[in-house]
Parts: structure tokens; C-alpha cells; sequence
């Protein structure tokens, strides 16, 4: 049993030019709080050299759990989008957003609880 503070089921499915993935996220007692409808993939955090349908998923600092999320800004056209990066911490059996930064597939950098920030090896 993952010591985990939440309990999250992983979906993905294929589009017609990308792959989607979404993660629904629950309290301990399996009561829906979240659905995240972009997490960060390895695509996206290792400069378009990783798979598009495994996510980088929640990840611990300093005994804190956090999961990232793509989300879009909008745009005229699909090349004209501008994406954020949305930084979840899980506090009390939901997500809270915790920090938002530009994302930019070529220096993509993984949240470290606000002190420094880490390169995403690739």
C-alpha cells in the first residue's frame, strides 16, 4: 500500500495527432475531488524525446506530495497557444495549486517545493 495521502486512477487515450491523459484524483476514501485533464508527460518534460502516454505522475518533496498539469491559455489556432504549468500540492485529501509558471517544452523544470528549481534530465 503506497503511502500516498490520495488515491488517483491514470487514463489514457489516443487522439488523432496526440495522446491524451487525464488523472482522476480521490480522497483516501475514494470520494472524487479533481480530474487534472493534462498532467505533464515525458514528451513534454524531456524536450520532446520521451512517451506522450506515461506521465511524470505525483512526486515527493520534503515528505509533501505534488503532480503538474499543462494547461491551456488559449489561443487563435492550435500553434497558437500559450500553456501554463500548474503545480498541485495534495493538502487534506485534495489538490491545491501551489505555483503556475510559463511552460516551454525545451527547459521544462519539475516544481522542488519553491526552492530551487530542478532540471528535468532527458
Amino acid at each position: 500500500m503506497s503511502d500516498a495521502p490520495i488515491n488517483a486512477l491514470y487514463f489514457s487515450y489516443p487522439g488523432s495527432s496526440n495522446v491524451g491523459n487525464s488523472v482522476r484524483v480521490y480522497d483516501k476514501d475514494w470520494k472524487h475531488t479533481k480530474t487534472l485533464n493534462s498532467p505533464v508527460n515525458e514528451y513534454q518534460a524531456s524536450n520532446g524525446k520521451g512517451s506522450e502516454s506515461k506521465i511524470i505522475g505525483f512526486f515527493k518533496v520534503d515528505n509533501d506530495w505534488y503532480i503538474e498539469n499543462n494547461r491551456s491559455l488559449g489561443g487563435e489556432c492550435n500553434a497558437c497557444m500559450r500553456y501554463v504549468i500548474g503545480t498541485y500540492k495534495v493538502l487534506d485529501g485534495d489538490l491545491v495549486v501551489v505555483d503556475t509558471r510559463d511552460f516551454n517544452i525545451s527547459d521544462y523544470e519539475m516544481f522542488d517545493g519553491g526552492k530551487n528549481r530542478k532540471r528535468k534530465k532527458s
